[in-house]
């Protein structure tokens, strides 16, 4: 009989380790933190953007109605809190801007109710007392931000500022100069 020793170098390798498992499997769950940090992370940005884009959509839209409104407008009211803003247009027609905790709600005598959500911050109109000049202002607070690191004062959000400017009719129109 031909009896052979086997030698490590000699030995074919059937299976594998339990170190090579363990080593393999945390690799997996280091990949997998990451990437799901990264998915989280993304989707934060993706719903700040598109909280922007409502806003600035809003801002718009409200900016437009406002000067519109405005420049028919023979008087402006404002309220002492500057949450209200009444404009009486030409032919007794009245329309009211409120600003509410995520709102401004535009209202009228023809019945049209508008509503401009603006989330995550203050609304207020004013209107210097010999100007005809209404300017509306919504300070946006600043997010939390939600980073990897305690220390990353950088990312935070600031406060944001929108102001809408509006001039009334240049002079009150008097009916009797109508006909």
């Amino acid at each position: 009989m031909n009896s052979r020793r086997h030698t490590n170098g000699d030995r074919k390798r059937r299976g594998i380790t339990i170190t090579e498992v363990v080593i393999a499997a945390s690799g997996v769950s280091v990949l997998s933190v990451l990437g799901i940090t990264v998915i989280c992370l993304l989707m934060t940005a993706e719903q700040r953007a598109m909280e922007s884009i409502v806003i600035d959509r809003s801002i718009s839209e409200l900016a437009h109605d406002l000067r519109q409104d405005a420049h028919s407008a023979t008087t402006a009211t404002l309220s002492d809190d500057q949450a209200t803003l009444s404009l009486v247009l030409p032919g007794d027609e009245t329309v009211n801007y409120t600003c509410t905790d995520d709102a401004v709600t535009r209202t009228d005598t023809t019945d049209r109710r508008d509503e401009f959500a603006l989330p995550f911050g203050h609304s207020r109109f004013s209107k210097p007392e010999s100007d005809r000049l209404i300017t509306f202002w919504h300070e946006r607070e600043p997010q939390q931000d939600m980073s990897l690191s305690e220390n990353s004062s950088n990312l935070k959000e600031t406060e944001r500022t929108y102001r809408i400017d509006a001039a009334l009719l240049s002079a009150p129109v008097d009916p009797e100069d109508q006909s």
